[in-house]
């Protein structure tokens, strides 16, 4: 079956699709934002991290992101309690695809580790 990212971006499933990861780069504000959802995509599901990483590889070139996260008063998500992370890079302007792992990342107490994807595929 096929999940809809619900902002149209990359879907990256976390284990046995318990999770997943929504990825939208926006290239005219060279940003990359990353929502955590259900297994459906459905709902957005809130953590209480800091930051979340995620490293690239661009042209044999890696690196790391740190994506922080972003408040929402229409949804009252703020840092600490979001579903929502952000990171700019300027190579986000011209690049469109891109290699990628989450290193490690918890969502409601299950941990997962090395999660790999190509952008905009995702790893469906």
């Amino acid at each position: 079956h096929e999940h809809r990212p619900p902002h149209g971006g990359t879907a990256v499933v976390l284990g046995r699709e318990a999770f997943h990861l929504e990825l939208v780069r926006t290239a005219e504000t060279v940003l990359l934002t990353r929502y955590i959802l259900d297994g459906h995509m459905e709902s957005f599901l809130r953590i209480p991290a800091p930051s979340l990483a995620l490293e690239t590889t661009v042209s044999n070139r890696t690196s790391t992101l740190d994506l922080l996260p972003v408040a929402n008063a229409a949804t009252g998500e703020k840092a600490g309690d979001t579903s929502q992370f952000e990171a700019k890079a300027d190579w986000l302007k011209t690049t469109t695809n891109f290699s990628g792992r989450v290193p490690s990342l918890t969502v409601r107490g299950v941990s997962f580790t090395n999660v790999t994807f190509r952008f905009p595929e995702g790893n469906e």
